[in-house]
């Protein structure tokens, strides 16, 4: 004890002033802490004493009971075994007739209840059968039916009670099942509760899911409703808690009276405001409704879903992201970063900007149309040393075409009659294989004919209609109603590679002097297209030149460049390996997405029996998608390798005009169909990720943000309705109230239109 308190006084003096008063308060709660566990020790002793001799006592009671009752038996046993004594005790005189007559029929029939007795208890058990044809045994005639009240009042007995108990500070919760009887109280119910999990019982109170908190002398089978769950929690006092519960509130007002109408009334009108201001009304899982992905995510712990770890397995994450990566790898190797920028920009701005004239987008009459025709493409596409040229190589022949369409008629004018004066011409809106313009002009052919194969110009013979087989890439005329522009036309093409390049310049300005002249550009004239083709050797990358002015029948012009990069041949860039890889690679991949098809329909069929409500599943035709795109794929893969080298290519531009807009949007659609086949692998290998919590609250995020905006936005496009004149009278009253009830923010946003359509529905009514 003596090296203990020294080795005590050894470690304080070690410790500093704060260390110590640490340790001290310290020790002192521990003092307090064991005292109060003494004192529940001594009280829980008393008690037990209490009990342990009000036992004894009854122990003792019950003994002397036994040992009388024992006297007795004994007595009476005596007098069995002497009868004559007996008789004479009882009826005196043994000489007495009637007594004796008495004591003999006793006897006898004392002695037949106990043969009897012995018969019955000698029998075999017999099995009977009713008349139904079930067995009935001795035993089932002794039994005891209870009455249909008895049997009614203990089917809304409560026979067990769920206790649960959640830890502080954790999401760790704890369940207690606890069989009860009729006259078990909450404070028994509560004291095992806590003894179970070693808790204070004098710390802890009882609550019902509605957090209410029963009396502790009430009986546990009267503290539920009838309909009601059996289901305590066990949670720790908080007498500091001052906050009162609405629904609290509304069970202690009074239930009849005006009074009560009145605070009932206040206390709804409370709860509406505070949800208004909130945004959400109703209860706790009513609110979790309304966010996306939060009463699921709460839940799914309740529901114990484990079916989705089953089918979701690694393989499958695994393949659709590699196939992603692979997708993507694709895109990067067709088109490098940077390379569209660097490629297109620079022609754009000498071409289609304002360095040598007018910029295109501010073209408005055939004035600037002859001007940029004369300045800017004369000043960077024939002529040498210039900005255009240093950077690029321009390969075959520069092309003019123009569309024009046939002189205005009244044959062209559908549901109208030309009047007699012939102050009405009916002329072509669009230029289109019925209104095409094939008539040759003589001062074309007097002009052209002797120059055809001179001075740079092509072969082609500019006054004749030339058809072109199929259509081309390009920009698309606004007035028309096609996406992709005409091939066909009168042409007039310029060599590029021609040696002196000025005799090229001076040729193309006299033919456009010429041309202006004779007023080439018409007003039926419909389109003109420049179009060449260069090459850029740093990159690697050839380039489709097109720009187009666009003449509708109204007299505007309409200017846009298109300038789209392509490879003649994908396998001559030095991307053979790296393209045959991913595409080998995902060929292969492909035939475990019909594995997972496969076990889809599997699934579905033991599920609800009908395999084919697969096919009508968003996986199912993602998955499809995936197959037939990337098919597609591979099956342009497989035609450029037939295509001619890119040498070929290039020299088969030098004899001919060679249109390479329908090789730039096949190149274009290798680029978007990698894309889309990135984008849907990537939507599948989320889909299967989800089972992640967190990825799950995305998804459904996501989803849910997709559908309102789709409501609303098909909201908007009626309100856009009624804020056109023409269109306003056909939004009905009824959509503007539903919009009103469903969506206040939308009218708000919207309030201006919805009075202007009103008042314009006003205006037509009175009319």
């Amino acid at each position: 004890m003596a090296l203990q308190d020294s080795e005590l006084e050894d470690a304080i003096h070690g410790l500093d002033l704060y260390a110590c008063r640490q340790y001290l308060k310290q020790l002192q709660v521990e003092k307090s802490l064991r005292q109060e566990k003494l004192e529940r020790l001594e009280e829980k002793l008393k008690a037990t004493n209490q009990e342990l001799s009000s036992r004894q006592v009854e122990a003792d009671k019950r003994k002397l009971e036994f040992f009388a009752e024992q006297e007795i038996n004994r007595r009476r046993a005596d007098r069995r075994s002497k009868p004559d004594a007996g008789v004479l005790s009882l009826h005196g005189d043994p000489h007495d007739d009637m007594a004796q007559v008495h004591e003999q029929r006793r006897t006898s029939a004392r002695n037949f209840i106990e043969r009897e007795l012995q018969t019955e208890m000698s029998k075999q058990q017999r099995i009977e059968r009713t008349k139904f044809g079930f067995k009935e045994y001795e035993g089932a005639r002794l039994m005891v039916f209870k009455p249909e009240e008895d049997i009614e009042e203990e089917r809304s007995l409560r026979d067990s009670v769920l206790v649960t108990y959640a830890v502080p500070h954790a999401e760790k919760r704890k369940n207690l099942t606890y069989r009860i009887a009729r006259d078990t109280s909450i404070k028994s119910l509560k004291d095992d509760a806590c003894a179970y999990w070693g808790l204070s019982e004098v710390e802890f109170v009882l609550k019902t899911v509605s957090n209410a908190k029963p009396c502790d002398t009430m009986k546990v089978v009267d503290a539920f409703r009838k309909d009601e769950e059996a289901h305590f929690v066990l949670v720790q006092k908080a007498p500091k808690n001052i906050s009162l519960l609405d629904k609290e509130y509304m069970d202690i007002i009074p239930k009849t009276g005006r009074r009560g109408q009145q605070l009932r009334q206040q206390l709804q009108e409370k709860s509406a405001t505070t949800s208004a201001l909130s945004g959400a009304d109703g209860s706790l899982a009513e609110q979790m409704v309304l966010l996306p992905g939060l009463y699921q995510f709460m839940t799914q712990r309740d529901k114990d879903v484990k079916q989705h770890l089953q089918r979701t397995k690694l393989r499958s994450l695994c393949v659709y992201l590699v196939l992603a990566i692979l997708s993507a790898s694709n895109v990067y190797l067709l088109r490098p970063p940077g390379e569209g920028f660097y490629c297109t920009k620079g022609i754009l701005e000498l071409l289609a900007g304002d360095v040598h004239s007018k910029p295109m987008a501010d073209i408005r009459d055939t004035q600037d149309v002859w001007q940029w025709l004369d300045t800017t493409l004369v000043a960077e596409v024939l002529t040498d040393n210039s900005t255009l040229r240093q950077s690029n190589y321009l390969v075959g022949y520069l092309q003019v075409l123009q569309q024009q369409v046939a002189a205005p008629s009244a044959m062209h004018c559908r549901g109208i009659e030309e009047p007699d004066d012939n102050s009405l011409s009916c002329v072509h809106l669009k230029f289109e294989k019925t209104s095409v313009s094939r008539q040759e002009d003589p001062l074309l052919k007097n002009y052209f004919q002797h120059k055809l194969g001179q001075e740079g110009r092509s072969s082609t013979k500019p006054w004749e209609h030339h058809e072109a087989p199929f259509g081309t890439s390009g920009a698309a005329p606004k007035a028309a109603s096609f996406e992709r522009a005409h091939a066909s036309g009168h042409r007039l093409e310029y060599e590029l590679q021609h040696s002196p390049l000025s005799e090229v310049r001076e040729a193309f300005l006299q033919d456009m002097t010429f041309l202006r002249s004779m007023g080439w550009l018409s007003s039926q004239t419909r389109a003109v297209h420049v179009s060449f083709v260069a090459y850029n050797a740093p990159h690697l990358t050839w380039i489709w030149n097109r720009f187009t002015f666009e003449f509708s029948a109204f007299g505007t012009i309409h200017a846009t460049p298109h300038i789209q990069l392509y490879r003649p041949r994908v396998f001559d860039y030095g991307m053979e390996t790296s393209l045959a890889f991913t595409d080998i690679s995902r060929f292969v991949l492909m035939f475990y997405i019909f594995f997972q098809v496969f076990w889809d329909f599997r699934y579905m069929q033991r599920k609800s029996g009908v395999c084919w409500k697969h096919l009508f599943t968003t996986q199912a035709l993602i998955d499809t998608t995936i197959v037939v795109v990337l098919l597609v794929v591979l099956s342009l893969r497989a035609s450029y390798l037939g295509n001619d080298s890119t040498v070929g290519y290039a020299m088969s531009h030098f004899s001919t005009f060679q249109d390479a807009g329908r090789m730039a949007e096949y190149y274009s659609l290798h680029t978007t169909l990698d894309t889309v086949l990135f984008a849907l692998c990537i939507y599948r290998f989320f889909y299967f990720l989800r089972v992640n919590r967190q990825v799950f609250i995305l998804w459904a995020t996501v989803h849910r943000a997709f559908q309102v905006a789709s409501r609303q936005g098909r909201w908007v496009l009626v309100l856009w309705g009624s804020h056109n004149g023409h269109n306003a009278t056909h939004v009905e009253d009824d959509t503007i109230t539903k919009l009103k009830r469903t969506k206040p923010s939308v009218i708000g946003m919207y309030e201006k239109d919805i009075r202007k359509h009103s008042n314009h529905k006003a205006k037509n009514t009175n009319t």
